[in-house]
């Protein structure tokens, strides 16, 4: 059974809070705040669908955000980011024509929209992507010849160009948020 606190930093006191989230597996790493909601990727054991976990701050409520039926439950390759001002997800694909390529997923009044199809350069293998910037190009990790190490490259899916930020990263993704 869990039970939720919630701290204040007017009152610079923490206090329980009624409401329980499910019984799920939570993306520790990843999650993202967006006008007063944090939002997970998680994992319903029992079931195995992939979803969002999301608590509101203002309502003191958790709620499930279930992914599109077009897109496969696979815990590990949702991650969840802010684009646009809207909480959105990569799903990363290979075709045999196109090659690698993520599809961009948009939650919009809690419909989900694909809105973009970023293909990804034919020499590179990405592993994940990490978040954007304000121009529309994406950070993105790119496994190194070394092992346990990748490369963070600034991909600019116009171009189709990478970039390479000369950034090493010993894990093979990890997570970037703006500040």
């Amino acid at each position: 059974m869990f039970e939720v606190e919630v701290y204040s930093l007017r009152l610079n006191a923490w206090r329980k809070i009624s409401a329980v989230p499910p019984d799920v597996s939570v993306s520790k790493v990843e999650c993202v705040f967006l006008n007063g909601v944090v939002y997970w990727s998680t994992m319903d054991p029992s079931q195995h669908p992939t979803f969002i976990l999301s608590f509101d701050f203002g309502s003191e409520e958790f709620k499930r955000i279930m992914l599109p039926r077009a897109v496969p439950a696979v815990f590990e390759q949702t991650p969840i980011r802010v684009f646009e001002n809207s909480l959105s997800f990569f799903h990363r694909r290979h075709d045999e024509q196109l090659g690698w390529f993520y599809e961009l997923w948009i939650l919009e009044m809690y419909t989900w929209k694909k809105t973009h199809t970023i293909l990804l350069p034919t020499r590179v293998y990405v592993s994940c992507s990490l978040g954007f910037t304000e121009n529309g190009r994406f950070l993105t990790v790119v496994p190194s010849t070394f092992p346990e190490e990748s490369n963070l490259v600034l991909y600019d899916p116009q171009s189709q160009q990478p970039s390479n930020t000369e950034i090493k990263m010993m894990k093979p993704c990890g997570y970037v948020d703006a500040y």
